[in-house]
């Protein structure tokens, strides 16, 4: 796992896995970084929580169109109106490009309610 405790931004390092506690419904913009063809990039950025660290907000920025899927899909399956406040597992494998990402709901605990952003 990279070291995380410096900077206001999550980041993934190779065969990485993050529990990230969501406290803010995604806004979105452009990425930095651009598609294959020079295209913009359309990105989301999250507000979060990382690992069991309460006191810090991050920055997670995601323009990968597979984490965004996954996470909409955990929306639905789980009837969810918003995100915030959920806590999701998020591990990858591969580096660069051929980089995956999967993303897990971690239902809360009976009796624990979500963190509001």
């Amino acid at each position: 796992m990279e070291n995380d405790s410096e900077g206001d931004f999550v980041a993934f390092g190779d065969e990485d896995e993050r529990i990230l506690t969501i406290v803010s419904e995604p806004t979105k913009g452009v990425s930095r970084f651009q598609n294959p063809d020079g295209s913009e990039k359309v990105e989301y950025s999250f507000q979060v929580l990382v690992d069991d660290n309460t006191e810090r907000v991050k920055s997670w920025n995601v323009s990968a169109r597979q984490v965004m899927q996954q996470i909409v899909a955990i929306m639905k399956t789980n009837n969810l109106t918003k995100i915030t406040g959920e806590k999701l597992r998020v591990t990858t494998s591969g580096s660069g490009r051929d980089r995956r990402y999967i993303v897990r709901r971690i239902p809360p605990k009976q009796g624990q309610t979500k963190v509001e952003g």
